[in-house]
């Protein structure tokens, strides 16, 4: 069990209310701490896999071959 769970348990035992309170938000927080580290995780390895496009085409002959002599002054 978590420790600060275990500390809120003993707290709310002992009736002491505040005490238990600060031992809850404690837990929550570690939780959502944990929580987001995994998400990013989680993240980052399915964004850099490699994403499927489809079938590859040979491209498009735009009739533009990048020749300086093509360029009108």
């Amino acid at each position: 069990m978590d420790k600060n769970l275990k500390k809120m348990i003993d707290n709310v035992a002992d009736g002491d209310m505040a005490a238990a309170g600060d031992a809850f938000n404690a837990a929550a927080d570690a939780r959502r701490a944990d929580t987001w580290k995994q998400a990013k995780i989680d993240y980052a390895q399915r964004a850099f896999k490699e994403v499927d496009l489809g079938q590859e085409t040979s491209g498009v002959d735009t009739g533009i071959s990048g020749d300086p002599a093509e360029v009108e002054d």
